[in-house]
């Protein structure tokens, strides 16, 4: 899921948006298996997992200061038991324009989720991005953790691929 800029998204967005459809796929016993003790904290994420649930949307189940901790443990648990049954990709573009709860929470799952079946993709435009913006801050918290994340640098497409990429999504060469 791409993240929007923080000011025109909700805490999480990007994350809502990316595990929100593999959740709704599920039926509602490997719903209830998969979201486990974490049931409540999700649900304050994808309300509308509430009703196949029977669980109560309580927006303020925690203090405020547990809060951000309790979804963290809950999305990297999740996660965790989705990896069980096959592994996951986590892909999440444009994080230089995400709100602070979803930069953290890239941060926690980068240190914190290396024993399970999870890969996070996350992608930014670092040409676009200060060095004093919080992305930047994040970006070295991650690469200064104790296992390192690989980092890729793509290279914008020259005109003979951008040629390719029209051809196989059109099926002919373009004009």
């Amino acid at each position: 899921a791409g993240a929007w800029p923080s000011a025109a998204d909700d805490p999480y967005g990007p994350v809502v948006r990316a595990i929100g459809p593999a959740l709704r796929a599920l039926d509602d016993e490997a719903l209830a298996d998969i979201l486990g003790p974490a049931v409540s904290d999700v649900v304050r994420l994808l309300p509308d997992l509430a009703v196949r649930l029977g669980e109560p949307v309580d927006p303020i189940a925690s203090a405020p200061e547990r809060r951000q901790a309790r979804t963290f443990e809950a999305i990297l648990g999740m996660l965790g038991r989705l990896g069980e049954r096959q592994p996951v990709a986590l892909v999440l573009e444009d994080l230089h324009r995400s709100d602070a709860a979803t930069r953290a929470l890239v941060r926690f799952l980068s240190r914190i989720a290396r024993d399970q079946r999870l890969a996070i993709v996350a992608s930014d435009q670092p040409d676009i991005v200060p060095r004093d913006d919080p992305w930047a801050g994040d970006l070295a918290a991650i690469a200064a953790a104790p296992r390192r994340s690989d980092r890729l640098a793509l290279a914008p497409l020259d005109r003979d691929d951008l040629a390719a990429l029209i051809e196989g999504i059109e099926g002919e060469r373009a004009s």
